[in-house]
């Protein structure tokens, strides 16, 4: 409240004191603070988006899909909680089930919290995968790399090893 009290008394032109003290004044400060870090998120969650869909290639894509779809449901499960929470209706339940208007009202809190450590798990999960599979599939270009250059040498010795398994084993003989 200081800070927002000596935001006020900087632009009010009667210079602040008590007696000038604008309570709409610091509910407009507060919100346009509120919606000035939501932007500051939103913005900073966009630029991971793009980053991580520009890291992935095409096959990847759809396990980015999917996690868009689920962070969407959990962000509408989000919402809900958000005005479950506020409904009377929910507090005469409690009322009645708990003897305590505010038990059941605890209990959505603690679940919303839940739900947002397991959305950045979630995150996180998919986050890893995109990277082990894309570093899986360098290396597998990278072999694919290095058998066409060495096409005779991998020729060579695979029928070596071919030879080596056909003295040791009669089932090789039979299969190829």
């Amino acid at each position: 409240m200081p800070m927002l009290l000596s935001v006020k008394a900087l632009l009010n032109e009667g210079g602040g004191g008590e007696e000038d003290y604008d309570y709409e004044f610091e509910v407009d400060t507060t919100i346009l603070v509120f919606v000035t870090i939501l932007l500051a998120i939103t913005i900073v969650f966009e630029f991971f988006k793009e980053k991580l869909e520009e890291y992935a290639s095409n096959n990847l894509r759809p396990i980015l899909h999917s996690l868009w779809q689920e962070l969407t449901i959990l962000g509408f499960i989000s919402f809900l909680t958000f005005f479950l929470a506020k409904s009377k209706q929910l507090q005469k339940l409690s009322e009645h089930i708990f003897e305590n208007e505010e038990e059941i009202t605890e209990i959505l809190e603690k679940t919303h919290i839940f739900l947002f450590f397991a959305m950045l798990f979630f995150i996180g999960q998919v986050i890893l995968l995109l990277l082990l599979a894309k570093r899986r599939k360098m290396m597998w270009k990278d072999w694919e790399r290095q058998i066409i250059e060495n096409k005779d040498l991998v020729i060579a010795n695979y029928r070596a090893a071919l030879r080596d398994i056909s003295k040791r084993s009669f089932l090789v003989k039979i299969f190829l």
